[in-house]
């Protein structure tokens, strides 16, 4: 777990990262599928950029887990996370990438990563507030015998909007939500958004490719455009962009009792509540 403030990003920086990971989408991460039996891997990335105001804090959060055993076998887990938010101008990116490979009859292996950037305002009364933001998302699960192997990628963007004047009760003005899962091979694929209506696109956002019901599936999607609103009396504002990610691969029916009871373990160690606003 890394908690900072204040950390300096140029935005060059940021924009090579967006056009890195807009290229893996189109790519979908599976180039070569036959160097694992089975692969699980999710990732995303964020970028808020021209502020019309500068931020009065920002805080960033990254958190990482991985799980691989392989008693019969052989499986890797990795999971990166990267958080960054400087001012002056205000400019935030993440990154967040969750991916797993396994081989043989008896494993399991799962990532885990998490990428947050949070930044008060303060907005005068008859003052609007505006920035720009830009991200994607791609899932890719491949298997090369679904009777015996299992694949999951799961995945999400968050942006969200509060008004935090009463800090006690913050209250949620906007948000863009991104959210997708393969499941390989069976039920649950799916990939889709949501926002609010203060959030606008620019032209040819979003844009989405899936493929679903092989032994290789993905999906990506790719979005870009702006929030603009007013506010009639002085407000303070918190925006809060979460970038998380999950991958798993496992042998099927279950590895063994051993690995449930060390499954089961791990996930009760790892939940737990995670406030987004400081």
């Amino acid at each position: 777990m890394n908690t900072t403030c204040g950390s300096a990003i140029p935005s060059q920086r940021a924009a090579r990262r967006l056009s890195l990971l807009t290229a893996s989408v189109l790519g979908l991460f599976i180039t070569s599928p036959s160097q694992a039996a089975t692969l699980a891997s999710s990732q995303g990335i964020f970028k808020l950029d021209n502020f019309n105001q500068n931020s009065n804090a920002v805080r960033t959060f990254t958190d990482v887990n991985s799980l691989a055993i392989a008693p019969s076998g052989t499986v890797d887990a990795s999971a990166q996370a990267d958080a960054l938010f400087s001012n002056l101008p205000a400019l935030a990116s993440n990154t967040s990438l969750s991916q797993v490979t396994g081989d043989g009859s008896n494993y399991l292996g799962l990532a885990q990563s998490r990428a947050q950037v949070v930044g008060d305002f303060l907005t005068e009364a008859g003052q609007s507030f505006s920035f720009n933001f830009a991200g994607s998302l791609a899932l890719a699960t491949s298997t090369d015998n679904p009777q015996s192997e299992h694949a999951r990628a799961t995945g999400s963007l968050s942006l969200l909007v509060f008004d935090s004047t009463n800090s006690a009760q913050p209250t949620l003005l906007d948000f863009l939500v991104i959210s997708g899962q393969l499941v390989t091979f069976g039920a649950g694929d799916f990939l889709n958004f949501e926002k609010s209506q203060n959030i606008t696109f620019d032209l040819g956002s979003p844009s989405f490719q899936q493929s679903f019901g092989s032994k290789q599936e993905s999906a990506g999607a790719s979005v870009k455009g702006s929030l603009q609103r007013s506010f009639a009396s002085a407000t303070r504002l918190t925006i809060v962009e979460v970038n998380s990610n999950q991958a798993s691969v496992k042998t099927v029916p279950e590895p063994s009792n051993l690995l449930a009871l060390l499954f089961i373990g791990w996930l009760a160690v790892r939940i737990r509540a995670k406030a987004i606003l400081a």
